[in-house]
């Protein structure tokens, strides 16, 4: 099951941006990440007034591209730009989101971690209008990824 991710588009930054939901703006942390993993996301896009924007899930006329890397040395140790833009109904609302998979199995995010137990890195989510070329990055978190145990 992909996990569920909420951006409010009229937060102060893109670092505060993940929210409980639409009508509840209320500021949280993007999920942990275990290394290894292949995770799942699907990504709603509020407008900061209670509902969803209408570029929400749109793959049509927006390209998209979440990464995960170092922020201080620019970075990106895996990154996707495949998206699809499925359907939900959220909280009673109709809306669609992007969905895509982040593999955080590849060699660069394990060396990043190494022998170390966790390590914190940085999520970046960019869309980009395909008519304009404009790009709004939406999310630039803090995110904690923890090395596994199990090989």
């Amino acid at each position: 099951m992909p996990r569920r991710i909420i951006l409010n588009s009229a937060a102060q930054s893109a670092a505060s941006a993940a929210v409980n939901s639409a009508s509840r703006l209320v500021p949280v942390a993007f999920p942990d990440i275990v290394a290894g993993n292949k995770i799942q996301y699907r990504i709603f896009l509020a407008d900061g007034n209670g509902t969803y924007e209408p570029i929400s899930g749109d793959v049509t006329n927006f390209t998209l591209k979440l990464a995960l890397g170092v922020i201080e040395t620019r970075t990106t140790l895996t990154s996707t730009t495949t998206f699809t833009g499925p359907a939900e109904t959220i909280d009673g609302v109709a809306t669609a989101g992007w969905q895509a998979t982040l593999d955080c199995s590849v060699p660069a995010v394990m060396d990043a971690l190494a022998l170390i137990a966790s390590k914190e890195l940085v999520i970046e989510l960019q869309v980009t209008e395909t008519a304009t070329g404009l790009i709004t990055t939406y999310l630039q978190m803090s995110v904690q990824v923890r090395n596994r145990i199990l090989a």
